[in-house]
C-alpha cells in the first residue's frame, strides 16, 4: 500500500477538474476525472467517480460498461 497525503490527492483532482472543457455535464466531468484517477492509480477514488458518472446518466452505455469493466478488472463485488 502506498500512502499519499490528502493535499497531494486534492492537487491531482483539482488538476483533472481544471483540464476539462469550459462546459461539461457533471456526469461527463465525473467520468473524465475517474479515468484520470485510474490512470494515476487512485483506484478507490476512480471507482467512486465512475459510479457517480453512471448514476448521474444511467442511460449512458459508455459509463455503465466502463464501470462494469472496472469492477471486473479489480474484482469489486
Amino acid at each position: 500500500m502506498n500512502y499519499v497525503p490528502k493535499s497531494v490527492y486534492e492537487a491531482v483532482v483539482n488538476n483533472l477538474k481544471a483540464e476539462g472543457p469550459a462546459y461539461e455535464s457533471e456526469a461527463d466531468q465525473a467520468y473524465r476525472i475517474a479515468f484520470g484517477l485510474e490512470d494515476a492509480r487512485y483506484l478507490a477514488e476512480a471507482y467512486q467517480y465512475y459510479t457517480k458518472a453512471a448514476a448521474l446518466q444511467p442511460d449512458n452505455t459508455l459509463y455503465r460498461s466502463t464501470l462494469m469493466s472496472f469492477k471486473k478488472d479489480y474484482e469489486i463485488k
